[in-house]
């Protein structure tokens, strides 16, 4: 009987040994402040997953739109909640199955899955769904780290990129992280074979991109952080100028890629050219035909697309000049540099809003695609006056002039009936 109770006295010592050292280490993790995260191993950061957020309590509110209700808001509203059913539907998967071959699946596919998932998907706890979509972490960070700190009380004067939060009030690192894939990366891009299998090719303003995502933040904080002194409001002229340098560095950065003899891709890669210089309407004569549409540029050579080389600040296009892949290549990444520079020393961004407004009302754009990028623009430069209370009904009639230009026909995917009127009125500065 007393070895009984020695065998019972043991094993509740035990027991509050084991008890004591796992509430010391539960207690030191608590304590440690939110300004000091833990040691970090080389290894990345593990995605939780869009569900470690939806919390009732956290940010899974029942209020639409409403603080505390992101989550709900994202889910209910946020095309990139259904990024990855996309890859269930029929076209997707008739997608693969050119791309591929037959067997393959979109849902499967890494190269799907990092732009319609997240970049590192397969990096992730048990609990992480890839049918969430395009989640929290996407954006916000990869929340390993984060995640139980960012609501405690000393939160806001922790170093929130040591943890792997992204600072997304930063224009310049929101427009980097949309661009990621609506751009692309080396990692993940649409080249033009995944083009030919059906994918749209990608044509990104990060302006338009975000004036139309139905908001889970604070639209009026956004614009608040940009009035300057005499209270005007230039938010959507930074949101505007900021997304063309910053994507026109991304989509440099992957020319450079594609350029570079050492990643052994195909070249020229038809996904750099522009669309309907080789995809339109075949007839003769044609406005295609004309000097002033060609200019320097040998007949039948090729015709780069102009997308990200347009209405913003004017960026110098490298292609044209370089000689070889390996030349392309290295001026390329010399001028995506300048960009990472520039895009955060963008203070006086307005003025080029401005700048745009009068260029459009003098020139014409040459191309479609330098169409589409006036217009939107202009439309940036609308709600730049809306928010400042200014009427400009001139303004207005050039958006719906320029509008009626670019809207392609009824069953078509390209703009058939566009001729640059720069080719209908020779007295028009040459584009050349």
């Amino acid at each position: 009987m007393h070895g009984q109770y020695r065998v019972i006295l043991f094993a509740i010592l035990l027991f509050a040994l084991v008890a004591a050292v796992v509430r010391s280490t539960l207690t030191g993790a608590q304590e440690r402040p939110a300004s000091q995260p833990a040691a970090r191993v080389t290894a990345p950061r593990q995605l939780v997953g869009a569900s470690s957020c939806a919390a009732s309590v956290c940010h899974g509110g029942s209020e639409i739109g409403k603080p505390l209700s992101e989550a709900t808001t994202w889910r209910a509203l946020d095309p990139h909640a259904r990024a990855y059913d996309t890859l269930l539907t029929p076209a997707s998967l008739a997608m693969t199955k050119r791309l591929l071959g037959d067997k393959t699946y979109a849902h499967e596919t890494p190269l799907c899955l990092k732009c319609h998932v997240h970049p590192e998907y397969d990096h992730a706890r048990p609990n992480f769904r890839k049918a969430d979509g395009v989640g929290c972490e996407s954006c916000h960070g990869s929340a390993q780290d984060w995640l139980t700190p960012h609501y405690r009380g000393d939160w806001k004067q922790a170093d929130k990129k040591a943890f792997g939060l992204a600072d997304t009030k930063s224009l310049p690192i929101r427009a980097a992280i949309c661009a990621r894939c609506h751009v692309g990366t080396p990692a993940a891009n649409v080249d033009h074979d995944l083009i030919a299998a059906g994918h749209p090719a990608l044509r990104f303003e990060f302006a338009t991109y975000l004036a139309n995502l139905p908001p889970h933040w604070d639209v009026a904080k956004d614009k608040s952080r940009h009035r300057d002194g005499n209270g005007v409001v230039h938010f959507e002229a930074s949101a505007w100028t900021i997304g063309q340098i910053v994507s026109t560095r991304h989509a440099l950065e992957l020319l450079a890629h594609r350029a570079d003899p050492a990643s052994a891709k195909p070249w020229p890669e038809f996904a750099e050219l522009d669309c309907f210089a080789c995809h339109h309407h075949l007839q003769s004569p044609t406005w295609r035909q004309k000097k002033a549409h060609v200019g320097a540029r040998r007949p039948g050579g090729v015709a780069w697309s102009s997308w990200y080389f347009t209405s913003g600040p004017k960026f110098d296009d490298v292609r044209p000049s370089a000689k070889t892949r390996a030349g392309l290549a290295k001026k390329a990444r010399i001028a995506a540099e300048r960009l990472r520079v520039a895009s955060h020393q963008s203070g006086q961004v307005h003025r080029d809003l401005s700048g745009l407004e009068l260029s459009a009302a003098t020139t014409e754009p040459p191309t479609w695609e330098h169409a589409v990028q006036n217009y939107l623009a202009l439309l940036a430069s609308r709600q730049f006056k809306r928010d400042n209370n200014r009427v400009d009904e001139k303004h207005e009639r050039l958006i719906a002039r320029r509008r009626q230009e670019i809207t392609l026909e009824p069953g078509f995917l390209s703009p058939r009936r566009f001729v640059p009127k720069l080719l209908e009125n020779p007295g028009l500065p040459s584009p050349d």
